[in-house]
């Protein structure tokens, strides 16, 4: 795996160095700012499939260089870590808003940062070969989509990856995530609503509710993902005063001012049902991370039929009886 690390201290550069290769990973390139990072990425041959970042360096801080980085084609999803003493939940906040895949505080565990690059070169060897799959010569615009995938979604307030998503979650602690609350979201007969669609149609249409979600949540804090199909994860600093009922109606309205069609003309009728908040005081980051899960399929039950319900909470029949 290629990486490219970022911090302003030599003598973090150097004790990285030997951290790194004595866990494996050896070729890696160093630079000591954020503009000496950008020239070596129009200098490269050939794409970087990982970065770490330290944040506090001087003329560039690591967030704004995520932000340079995202805006480049070649790396919208490369896995970007960002390593660094600042623990701060608004510093922790303003990575993840910029792309951050993930978030290690200084000084660095051997062990935890063997773990998490272990996790990235995996997702990386997975998008490889996802992408080495791909060359049947079907484009995006007429291949069928895999409604199943969680989407990459770009260029919308407070939409992340979910894998982002849940490091942000497991970054935080206890007292960060009081007043936070999970909440799901889902597309009503999503099967349906995106049934034969090419891979770029989907795309469009999840990113369009995306947008739709995204507005109807400001102005409170609030992170969200697509996590497959119709559904998605989100947290928000609104806590008790998110009321799942007024964002349905909110989002409804933000969706029929948009005016959605299917690429053949028809009108595409989208409705969401979104769960009752799941408030995370005093919970743990990974207790977090369950009731995210526990809130898409609060929503997914809430776009059942009545007769639907019956059917998916009737116990299973023993024999005999």
């Amino acid at each position: 795996m290629k990486i490219l690390a970022v911090d302003d201290d030599e003598v973090i550069r150097r004790l990285m160095s030997e951290i790194l290769t004595n866990i494996g990973f050896r070729d890696v390139t160093f630079a000591a700012s954020g503009k000496e990072a950008l020239n070596i990425l129009q200098a490269a041959k050939g794409p970087f499939d990982c970065f770490l970042l330290d944040i506090e360096m001087p003329g560039m801080t690591g967030i704004t260089l995520v932000s340079h980085i995202r805006k480049m084609p070649d790396y919208a999803r490369t896995p970007i870590l960002m390593v660094t003493s600042m623990a701060e939940r608004a510093y922790v906040d303003s990575a993840f808003a910029a792309g951050a895949t993930d978030y290690v505080n200084k000084p660095i565990d051997v062990s935890e940062m063997h773990a998490r690059l272990q996790l990235v070169s995996e997702l990386v060897s997975e998008r490889k070969k996802a992408k080495s799959e791909r060359t049947d010569g079907t484009d995006g615009a007429t291949a069928l989509a895999d409604t199943s995938e969680r989407l990459h979604i770009e260029n919308i307030d407070g939409v992340i990856d979910y894998l982002s998503l849940e490091n942000y979650l497991l970054q935080l602690s206890r007292l960060s995530l009081f007043g936070n609350c999970a909440f799901g979201v889902a597309i009503k007969d999503s099967k349906h609503l995106f049934e034969g669609l090419s891979h770029y149609e989907f795309h469009s249409a999840v990113t369009d509710v995306a947008e739709a979600l995204s507005e109807c949540l400001k102005p409170h804090r609030f992170f969200l993902a697509h996590i497959g199909g119709g559904d998605f994860a989100g947290i928000t600093d609104a806590g008790r005063q998110f009321d799942a009922d007024e964002f349905e109606l909110a989002v409804g309205q933000k969706l029929r001012e948009m005016d959605l069609y299917y690429s053949n003309g028809r009108p595409m009728v989208v409705h969401i049902s979104a769960s009752d908040p799941i408030q995370l005081d005093w919970r743990s980051s990974r207790s977090s991370v369950n009731a995210l899960l526990e809130a898409v399929g609060n929503a997914e039950q809430k776009t059942l039929s009545p007769a639907d319900a019956l059917i998916e909470i009737r116990p299973p029949v023993k024999p005999g009886h």
